[in-house]
């Protein structure tokens, strides 16, 4: 037991001296969560703040995007109405659906 209880505060103490060597704080738990959050936080808004979103080529390409995605789910839930209601045949549906995709109407 003793060997065990003698790694641990040795580590204990190794792993908070590293902590206050790396941030000058106080390793007690609120600081150490406190670290960990801020870091997180700064690592999130550096993605946020990216100049590369910023440019009006990227938004555009990402408008352009974001319709044929929404494009491509409308016609996906119509074929399933479709094919759910009986209306159309399977194959008629899926004709219709690679129409519109290919002229690029919304429904």
């Amino acid at each position: 037991m003793e060997p065990i209880c003698y790694f641990l505060s040795t580590s204990y103490s190794v792993l908070f001296f590293g902590f206050f060597l790396a941030t000058k704080l106080e390793p007690q738990h609120g600081n150490i969560w406190q670290y960990f959050l801020a870091r997180r936080r700064s690592r999130l808004q550096a993605s946020v703040e990216n100049p590369e979103w910023r440019s009006l080529e990227a938004f555009e390409t990402e408008r352009a995007d974001l319709q044929r995605r929404v494009m491509t789910l409308r016609t996906e839930e119509q074929l399933l109405d479709a094919r759910e209601q009986g209306a159309i045949r399977a194959s008629e549906a899926i004709r219709a659906a690679e129409r519109q995709l290919a002229t690029g109407e919304l429904a």
